[in-house]
């Protein structure tokens, strides 16, 4: 849902909205005299960074929710319609403090930082 926080002096602070707990789509913040100060994207929670321009390293594809370049998926019998990846598992153990598991790029993530309001 959408959330809005106001300035005491009535002016806007921030708003955007959640979606399932985290931040979704565009949320922008205004300075006390309401001027806009700043507009962050957000998928899944994750602040959304575009890919950085220049040449992509071979193999790799930009997640712009994790902010880097990751190896690109496997595709296991692709068509132009439907094209399936392999999902890599969790390894077994306990999971790392502050980390979760990426089973579409087979490694650990940090876990997302999220506050609900």
């Amino acid at each position: 849902g959408l959330l809005t926080k106001w300035y005491e002096n009535g002016q806007k602070k921030q708003e955007g909205t959640f979606k399932d707990g985290k931040k979704e789509g565009e949320w922008n913040s205004w300075d006390e005299n309401g001027q806009k100060s700043k507009e962050v994207n957000y998928k899944g929670g994750f602040e959304s960074i575009p890919q950085p321009s220049g040449e992509v390293p071979d193999g790799k594809i930009w997640s712009p929710e994790h902010r880097h370049w990751h190896d690109a998926p496997t595709v296991i019998n692709p068509t132009p319609s439907e094209p399936s990846t392999e999902l890599i598992p969790q390894p077994p153990g306990e999971v790392p403090d502050g980390k979760i598991w990426s089973p579409e790029h087979g490694h650990w993530h940090n876990s997302p930082n999220i506050s609900t309001p």
